[in-house]
Formats: C-alpha cells, structure tokens, sequence
C-alpha cells in the first residue's frame, strides 16, 4: 500500500506465515502498477483473469483437496518459471505465487510455495485433488506466462 511521494511502504511478503507485511524506504524502490489481476473461486474451480474491468482469461481449475488445500487470501506472482521435460506433470509453466500451504512444512524436497501451472491431466480440472497448488489447462498457463506481469495481485476465495 502507498502512494508516490510516501517515504514508507506497506507490502507483501511472500514468506511463512501468509499474509505478512512489512515496510518498505519508497526512495529504495520504483512504484509500478499494473491493471491485470486474478481471481481465484476456489467453491467454483474456477479463475478469472481481468485487464481492469475486461476479462482476459476464464478457466475452470483444480484446486486443494481437503488434506491439502488451497490458502485462501491475496498473493501476488513472485515469479515465473518455465517447466523442463521432466516437469511435463507441471505443464509449460508455473506463477510461483507469493503464499505456501498452510497444512505442509514441505514439499519435493523444498518450501510448499502454491503455484498455478499447467498440468498433464486436463481431464482432473475441476477437481479438488491437488496439494494445494492451482492446475489450469496448458494452452492457458501459455497465455497467463505472456500477460501476467510479476507482482499481480491474485485473490483466493472459498
């Protein structure tokens, strides 16, 4: 949160718990802003990607099952990573998100980031069956990795 000419931000931070701030020098940083956002109905299996009030993308998704699921809150794309060949389960690419699993400590060997990415079963979406992550179609993970600028704001709802 903050406006140019405030000498102090408020921002996210994409660490455990989610939902933490901290406070930013502004002179340290450049204030950018970016019309496109996400939202994510977890109750509906469903994301919606707007350019200001223009819906870019509609998918319907798989989500966190009951074990594993989905957090729930406001994240921001931290990063945008594209899949190698052994990572196909993954599809294309993943928007590594700024929030983790709530339920695991970790996962393949590493911090259990929540992602949207693409998958190898488009036959699942519209399932809760996954560990918390976010699995769209490739075809539009592909078009998501070209327009969705780092730092998107993306809300999850139940």
């Amino acid at each position: 949160n903050g406006q140019p000419g405030d000498d102090w931000l408020e921002v996210l931070l994409p660490i455990r718990p989610n939902g933490q701030t901290g406070w930013i020098r502004a002179v340290d940083y450049e204030i950018t802003s970016t019309r496109v956002r996400a939202e994510v109905d977890l109750s509906e299996h469903a994301v919606v990607v707007y350019e200001g009030d223009e819906v870019i993308a509609e998918t319907a998704a798989v989500v966190g099952n009951s074990d594993t699921p989905t957090p729930l809150g406001t994240f921001f794309i931290a990063a945008k990573k594209q899949n190698g060949p052994d990572e196909t389960f993954l599809g294309p690419w993943a928007l590594v998100l700024s929030g983790y699993s709530e339920v695991l400590e970790t996962f393949s060997g590493g911090l259990p980031v929540i992602a949207v990415h693409g998958t190898s079963r488009p036959d699942q979406v519209g399932q809760s069956i996954s560990n918390g992550c976010i699995r769209i179609p490739n075809e539009v993970v592909e078009l998501l990795a070209e327009t969705v600028p780092l730092g998107a704001p993306i809300t999850i709802s139940a």
